[in-house]
């Protein structure tokens, strides 16, 4: 699957490994995946770096984030890094991140998912 979530820590993480051609419909199935298991998640890392293709376009990346606006109701403070190495990933990233701006949502694009593990780090440790 070129979208696959896994849930770490005990469940207070997701990690969202896209590969190959990246699709909406995709991307939505790991979103409702994410939102059955949303008690007590506290950060997902959204891994781009095995991404070949994204078959998303504006609209697709708007809707994604009124679904991520949405969801953010659900839980208290989650933060969200996304590893987008490519300039693609990274401007379809900073999108996302743009349009999610304002909600119960803290993202933060990087280029790389030792980057957004540290992101994550020291977010989670500044809550503490």
């Amino acid at each position: 699957m070129p979208v696959d979530v896994v849930m770490e820590e005990e469940g207070t993480g997701a990690v969202v490994t896209c590969s190959g051609i990246v699709t909406l419909a995709e991307v939505e199935q790991a979103n409702q995946e994410i939102l059955r298991r949303m008690d007590g998640l506290r950060y997902q890392l959204v891994d781009l770096t095995h991404a070949e293709r994204f078959d998303l376009n504006t609209e697709d990346i708007r809707r994604l984030a009124q679904t991520n606006r949405l969801a953010s109701q659900e839980v208290e403070g989650l933060f969200v890094a996304l590893a987008a190495p490519t300039d693609l990933a990274f401007g379809l990233s900073r999108m996302w991140e743009s349009m999610v701006s304002g909600a119960r949502i803290e993202a933060r694009v990087l280029r790389s998912v030792d980057e957004a593990r540290e992101a994550i780090r020291e977010a989670l440790v500044s809550r503490e």
